[in-house]
């Protein structure tokens, strides 16, 4: 008489949630850009995500994405991250996360370091995607503020910093329905005064007919 098979026990992870914290009671962390909050979130956020994964049987722990995540990462030593985290300062500052994940051996979910990297500078992302003829609408980069605009690009547009991430590019600030806005708009972006502390007087702008 043959054995029954035996059942495979499921294995169980310690899962390490990581993300940036929106607190508008606490200061936001040093370097960021002025509107950061924007994409950080809240801890509700978290706690839900934590008792999603821990409703399968799995371990988790949220640590903050921070300075301090290389010492909490060797301390906590995740079998996987899920990572959310934004960054905190950097043109590909989304990238820092899965460099260090990668760096450290540890398994995580979302986009590898070089998806991150590009898709945060819109015009080089929109270059790639030209490259490999994929539909892209017309854009202008400006350094200044003072270039023409090019004679193909149609109003109604939308003009951003090209390092600048979604959640703030699609709010009602960057929409501009003449040409001096858009001048105006990448003008402010280039001086120190408006500018945040990772932005580069000498990065364009980006000026994207409005799809």
């Amino acid at each position: 008489m043959e054995n029954p098979p035996t059942r495979k026990l499921k294995r169980y992870w310690r899962v390490a949630v990581l993300a940036n914290i929106k607190d508008e009671s606490q200061p936001k962390p040093e370097n960021v850009p002025p509107d950061a909050f924007a994409d950080f979130d809240h801890i509700e956020t978290i706690q839900k995500i934590q008792a999603a994964i821990e409703s399968d049987g799995h371990e988790t722990k949220f640590l903050m994405a921070d300075r301090s995540l290389p010492a909490t990462l060797q301390e906590y030593r995740p079998d996987i991250c899920l990572n959310i985290a934004e960054g905190l300062g950097g043109d590909a500052r989304e990238a820092h996360i899965p460099a260090l994940l990668e760096m450290f051996g540890i398994p995580y979910t979302g986009s590898r370091v070089l998806t991150n990297a590009i898709s945060l500078d819109k015009t080089l992302t929109k270059r790639i995607w030209r490259d490999r003829r994929l539909p892209v609408a017309p854009f202008q980069e400006f350094y200044t503020g003072e270039e023409p605009l090019r004679p193909d690009l149609k109003f109604r547009s939308s003009s951003s910093p090209p390092a600048k991430a979604p959640a703030w590019a699609w709010t009602p600030r960057p929409l501009s329905g003449t040409k001096t806005n858009c001048a105006n708009a990448s003008n402010g972006w280039s001086t120190p005064t408006s500018s945040p502390p990772w932005w580069r007087p000498s990065s364009p702008g980006a000026s994207s007919p409005w799809v």
